[in-house]
């Protein structure tokens, strides 16, 4: 978590956050792991001095939430990719990565009986909507 941080501070991001009081069913460590991931891959492509935007709000029964950057982007051709193990975008090849925060952080979620999808526009940034089920 403190490297996210000094990441953030050496780029100049801030965090807008608003989420509602959500109740998620599942192992607490594993779904941070998971938004830790894809909260570090926004860090990392997104534009000095600019804003990352996570937003939660309660859909039926599953909690939707939304991690929002202005970052450089992606590629429509690499976007039904960045998902896989090893996968890599060029634009990413500059920053250093494994090409597994992704692929880890979905599978958790996942496993958890969610969901992760992304969309992106290139030089207007990323955004990754993740659901999950709700407590009973």
């Amino acid at each position: 978590m403190r490297a996210i941080e000094l990441r953030m501070q050496a780029k100049g991001i801030s965090i807008q956050i608003d989420v509602a009081d959500l109740h998620i069913n599942g192992d607490p460590e594993r779904l941070l792991q998971a938004l830790l991931n894809i909260l570090d891959n926004a860090i990392k492509y997104s534009a000095s001095n600019s804003q990352i935007h996570i937003i939660g709000i309660r859909k039926k029964h599953y909690a939707q939430i939304h991690i929002q950057d202005q970052g450089i982007g992606i590629n429509e051709n690499d976007l039904p990719r960045i998902f896989e193990q090893f996968y890599t975008t060029s634009a990413s090849r500059k920053e250093s990565g494994s090409g597994l925060g992704l692929a880890i952080g979905k599978r958790i979620i996942e496993a958890h009986g969610g969901t992760i999808t992304a969309n992106s526009k290139v030089n207007q940034g990323t955004t990754f909507v993740i659901r999950l089920p709700l407590e009973a």
